[in-house]
């Protein structure tokens, strides 16, 4: 995740220390109750995209995983609101609160026909009291029920092969980016609307929700370097290599080829740097004394040469292909710095490899 949307969830979790601070102030709220109980949901579901999206396969991964949680991420939210209303005195029902009891955990994981016979259970109860909870002003809607169906059908229905590793990456991103969304669009004024009501006999409540729910301005950081690499002789690019660059005390950035063979190294200090290529099937490459200046744009578009195994050698020897890999493959052009946002790029502290 970027550093936005971080600080989206570090607000979450400040809001979250807020209320359980004062939650003797609205013990009898229960939309309230409901709203804080779908944000953590929210936290933790946005945490599982995030696990999909760093630890995809980088070639083939099944598809189905990310649809299971796609469906019990829409059917948590409705848990966490249909918990409080049938706990509520008026529409209190103790059979059908035993029936919808279910964690994300209960709604993603298991064999896949408890999975989908959870998630029906779920959709059916809600289905048969979401005109009443809107009346009641929940924060719940007709469509959230078709939603929720939709997703149950899309899962059920999905076929458990494989897919590619980075469309899932990506999806798995966009789904993260929506749920931010909903926590900064929806849930958060949400939260600070039931709070205004207790305004006046505890301002303090008050005040220190609206603090913990503020924006603090953290934007995305900007490009430094954009680096491409394309296979060597045929010109298609190389997607899911790993880039390290190197910096000359040893830090180290890195980045995963996407599926257009570019990787984005943002806010990057004036250095000399280091650039190692990996992939498996492919030679290794070292570019090494890239001098970067920072406020500038550097772009490198560079070359892999596929790797000596067995069949490949013999495919190579049948076409006279010659495998090489240099820097003289590699274009270097810098220009001044320009507005934009690049793509986050991870970094990781372990030892910088021998170059």
């Amino acid at each position: 995740m970027d550093a936005i949307k971080l600080e989206i969830l570090k607000r979450a979790a400040k809001g979250d220390a807020v209320l359980t601070t004062y939650s003797t102030a609205f013990t009898l709220n229960a939309p309230m109750i409901a709203k804080r109980l779908e944000i953590n949901n929210r936290v933790t579901l946005i945490k599982g995209y995030d696990v999909i999206a760093k630890t995809v396969l980088e070639g083939l991964t099944t598809m189905k995983d990310l649809n299971c949680l796609i469906m019990g991420g829409k059917g948590i939210i409705l848990v966490s609101q249909m918990i409080e209303y049938f706990k509520a005195t008026a529409t209190a029902d103790p059979i059908k609160l035993g029936q919808i009891s279910f964690t994300l955990t209960d709604l993603t994981s298991g064999a896949a026909g408890d999975i989908y016979d959870r998630n029906m259970v779920v959709s059916n109860v809600f289905h048969a009291c979401v005109a009443d909870m809107v009346l009641k002003f929940y924060p719940v809607t007709p469509l959230m029920d078709t939603g929720y169906s939709t997703a149950i059908n899309s899962y059920n229905t999905a076929v458990p092969g494989w897919g590619n590793g980075e469309v899932i990456r990506e999806a798995a991103n966009v789904q993260i980016g929506l749920e931010c969304q909903k926590l900064t669009n929806l849930n958060f004024p949400s939260i600070k609307n039931f709070v205004f009501g207790y305004k006046e006999a505890n301002a303090m409540f008050y005040t220190q929700i609206v603090i913990a729910y503020k924006s603090m301005g953290v934007t995305a950081r900007k490009k430094s370097i954009e680096l491409h690499v394309e296979e060597l002789v045929t010109g298609t690019d190389v997607v899911g290599y790993k880039g390290i660059l190197v910096a000359s005390d040893g830090t180290q950035h890195i980045g995963i080829g996407g599926k257009k063979g570019s990787i984005t190294y943002n806010s990057l200090p004036t250095d000399v740097y280091n650039l190692v290529l990996t992939r498996v099937g492919y030679l290794d490459k070292t570019i090494t004394g890239i001098g970067y200046t920072a406020g500038k744009i550097m772009t490198i578009n560079t070359k892999m040469a596929l790797g000596e195994n067995p069949e490949m050698v013999e495919i190579l020897a049948k076409s006279k292909t010659k495998i090489v890999s240099t820097d003289s493959d590699t274009e270097i052009t810098e220009v001044d710095e320009t507005t934009g946002e690049g793509s986050e790029t991870p970094t990781a502290d372990i030892p910088p490899p021998t170059i």
